[in-house]
This record gives C-alpha cells, structure tokens and sequence, in this order.
C-alpha cells in the first residue's frame, strides 16, 4: 500500500500573541489524505482552517505533532530543506493569483520547472503550453503578462504553474474567492478535470458549490476536524464528449513528455534509479486514470 499524500498525525498549533495570552489554532488534529482524493475544508472564520492549510503546505511548523508528506517526515527539516521540498512537492493556488507581474502567462507557468534544473528549456516551454492548454488558457493571451488577463485566466495560469513539477498535491486556498460567477464555474470544472486526471487536490473554501463537488469534505470548528463520510461527485463535469476527449489527449501528449523527460534524467545519471522506476509507476498509474 502506497503512502498517503499527506498525514496530520496529532498536530496542535498555539500562538503566543503576548504575556500570558495563547490562542489554540489546532487541537490535536489528524488527518490522512490519500493520493488521487479531491478534499475540502470548510468553516467559519477563526475556525483553524488557514493554520492548518499553513501547516500542509509547510509554510508553519505545528507546535506539537507530525506531517508527512508522500511518506516523509517534515516536521523538523531544516528551513533550507523544506524550502527544497516545497518547491517540488507542493502546488499552490491562491485567492489573489500571486502570478509574477513581469512575465507573460507561460513564463508563469515555465519558470517553477527552470527553477527545479529537471527541464531543459524546450521541454519546459512544451509542458507550459500543454499545461495551459489543460486548464483552458486561451492560446492568443500566452504572451499576456498578467495584468492583461482576466481574473479567470489568471488563475488558470496560476493553476497550470501548480502542476508545473508534478507535486504531490495541490493546495488552493479560495481559488474561487476572488471570481465572478462565470470564471468560478470555470475554475471548478477544472479541478474537477484534474483530479479525474488522477492529482490530488486540496481545498479551503467557503464556497459550499466548490466543496460539494469534492469526494470528501472536512469541517473545521474552533481547531478541530470533523470528517463527514466520502461523497461522490454530485454533478456531470460540464463539459461535452468532445471537449473532454481533447483534454485527454493534452494529457497523454503532457505525460509522454515527462516520460521522455525522466528517461533523459536517468541516462545522463541525474536521478538515481529508485526515483526513475517511482517516476515511471505515477506516470503510467496517471495514463491508466486518463483512458478510463
């Protein structure tokens, strides 16, 4: 049996905000999420949820108990190795987009793969435009910085830059916060599209037509988790046979790249030969869920 994508094993987190005054944002908090789930978080305000979403995406450290992430124990990592481990383990998307202002949309989307030294140029570039075209990216906008793009593009750039390094989970905080109608419906769909994919995705949300949507929905309240029973999608992805069947083909097209991609890292001796064979199994496990 496979680790699970991300383990919360008794995590509290307390703030001390001044003499003798602590505030509990986590109590005892467990949690296992499996790879391939698409979870959500929901709660009110003050309920944990930001803490603990801090907490998976290693941005916090908890003040007492554990976090492994695809079986690695995280918790007391140097800074410089968490850094390390973010960077290729972890996607992020964000309320407000958090897309760098000078560059263009694939620049977005090619940078995080550059930054890593497993891509060559070339192949960055090719699994940006087939990321990009994934989410939906208009392909007369990839040169649009993002200032010149919608709310929605932007964070279908955002979302593309999140697969980039082919992380163990993705982690969005209100990816929806800050869309219309229209452009959240979009961005749902996505998701949804993705994780049929096979990604694991994770979401804090108070917007009860994302979660719902979701296989599995946490509820948080005053630091602690409540898990309510595993649901299945309650809609049809809104998308036609035709549209889908292209998405598919993307994927394929982006999973072959990765495979030539991971083939050339182990020729030239860059990855040793465990991490070739880990590779190949999630590339294949991948192009199993895409042909469903």
């Amino acid at each position: 049996m496979s680790s699970p994508a991300l383990e919360c094993v008794n995590v509290s987190k307390t703030y001390i905000l001044g003499r003798d005054i602590e505030v509990k944002a986590l109590r005892n908090v467990s949690l296992r999420v499996d790879k391939g789930d698409f979870v959500s978080i929901i709660g009110p305000s003050g309920s944990g949820k930001s803490t603990l979403l801090h907490i998976a995406g290693t941005l916090d450290r908890p003040t007492s108990g554990r976090v492994l992430i695809d079986g690695v124990d995280v918790t007391e990592l140097s800074e410089s190795k968490l850094t390390a481990f973010r960077k290729n383990k972890i996607g992020f998307v964000f309320q407000f987009f958090n897309l760098i202002t000078n560059l263009s949309a694939i620049e977005n989307v090619m940078l995080p793969m550059l930054l890593s030294r497993r891509y060559t140029l070339r192949e960055a570039r090719l699994k940006a435009l087939y990321l990009l075209r994934l989410v939906g990216f208009p392909e007369d906008r990839l040169r649009n910085t993002p200032n010149r793009l919608s709310g929605g593009q932007q964070q279908k750039v955002a979302i593309a830059r999140a697969l980039a390094n082919n992380p163990t989970y993705i982690l969005a905080d209100e990816p929806t916060g800050n869309l219309d109608v229209s452009s959240s419906a979009e961005i749902i769909a996505t998701l949804k599209l993705l994780n049929s994919f096979g990604n694991t995705i994770i979401i804090v949300t108070h917007n009860i037509e994302l979660a719902r949507v979701t296989n599995k929905i946490l509820f948080m309240r005053d630091g602690c988790i409540y898990e309510e029973a595993p649901r299945s999608f309650l809609e049809h992805m809104p998308m036609d046979e035709s549209t889908l069947d292209a998405k598919r083909k993307i994927q394929l097209e982006m999973l072959k790249l990765e495979r030539e991609n991971i083939e050339r890292l182990f020729k030239n001796r860059l990855i040793s030969s465990e991490a070739y064979e880990k590779a190949l199994k999630s590339i294949e496990e991948k192009e199993l869920k895409v042909k469903q």
